[in-house]
């Protein structure tokens, strides 16, 4: 087989494909600096804009002003990343939420995180097979979660922690399968300007010198 190829200057545009995990948590980044303007995000997705929406939800972006509503719908359809990370940053700014999921997400063990939660203030009810309700103030202190826990829950936490007032330390009992998602969560926050330290066996968070140092498996 033969492949002629032409001797012309390249030029044109191409558009990057975005890679959605990456994106999610540059929304979510984003929108907890305090910008007030929504994103323009070229990939479309239905999973980024149930990311966007449910910022929104939380009083980011166009939203501000949700904050002040009983209630926060936070319709996640299918999308597992904006579910499992904006149910800690929920948390942690106190609000109260029904959380809308498809029922293959809600079927997948997460008990031992809610467990975690409710150690710290939150309470949950389940409403139905698609739908839960989350309310109470997510309190600093130290967490121990199960590393058969889904990363993006551990993600979701590494936001969370940062918006409570006192230092935390979250601790990841057992092996991680899957930590290569942690890490993009840390680069993300790392590119946010905190500073990032590898350690071993747990993850600590310093509020007030703005480090996050992970301690992982």
């Amino acid at each position: 087989m033969n492949f002629t190829v032409s001797n012309k200057r390249i030029s044109g545009t191409v558009p990057a494909v975005g890679y959605a995990p990456m994106i999610h948590r540059y929304l979510v980044a984003q929108a907890l600096s305090g910008t007030s303007e929504t994103p323009f995000v070229p990939h479309e997705s239905r999973d980024i804009y149930a990311t966007i929406d449910c910022l929104k939800e939380l009083g980011f972006y166009e939203g501000q002003g949700a904050e002040n509503r009983h209630v926060s719908y936070m319709d996640c359809g299918s999308s597992e990343h904006t579910f499992r990370m904006l149910l800690p940053v929920a948390a942690a700014l106190g609000r109260r939420c029904e959380f809308h999921i498809n029922e293959i997400l809600m079927e997948e063990p997460f008990s031992d995180f809610l467990k975690a939660l409710k150690v710290h203030g939150i309470r949950h009810d389940l409403i139905s097979k698609r739908s839960m309700r989350m309310w109470g103030q997510l309190t600093a202190g130290t967490f121990i979660i199960s590393s058969a826990v889904s990363s993006q829950f551990i993600s979701g936490m590494l936001f969370a922690l940062p918006l409570l007032h006192e230092n935390s330390t979250l601790m990841i009992d057992g092996s991680l399968n899957n930590i290569s998602g942690i890490l993009m969560t840390l680069a993300v926050l790392k590119e946010a300007g905190i500073t990032v330290e590898s350690r071993i066996n747990d993850v600590s968070e310093n509020q007030k010198e703005d480090n996050i140092k992970p301690e992982l498996n």
